[in-house]
């Protein structure tokens, strides 16, 4: 975006920051974690969101999932079209 205004650079970084915006402006702590695959073979994740000032809680249950639900090694299949 650069160049770009800052109103354009806005409308640009909306579909972005859609569900973490709220959690920027109030000061609580937020985590978005892979959860899998879709039937379509997208990734899913989930997004966590703590208590303000309390980013232990989230980065722990972070951990739990990534260890109930490893996802580091997994890649989804691809296909050529």
């Amino acid at each position: 975006m650069d160049g770009a205004g800052l109103l354009t650079a806005l409308a640009r970084s909306r579909p972005m920051v859609a569900y973490t915006a709220l959690w920027n402006v109030t000061g609580h702590p937020a985590a978005s974690v892979p959860a899998g695959h879709g039937a379509d073979g997208l990734p899913l994740a989930v997004q966590l969101v703590g208590r303000s000032d309390d980013e232990v809680t989230v980065l722990r249950v972070a951990a739990q999932l990534e260890a109930a639900r490893p996802w580091a090694e997994r890649r989804p299949q691809l296909s050529a079209s």
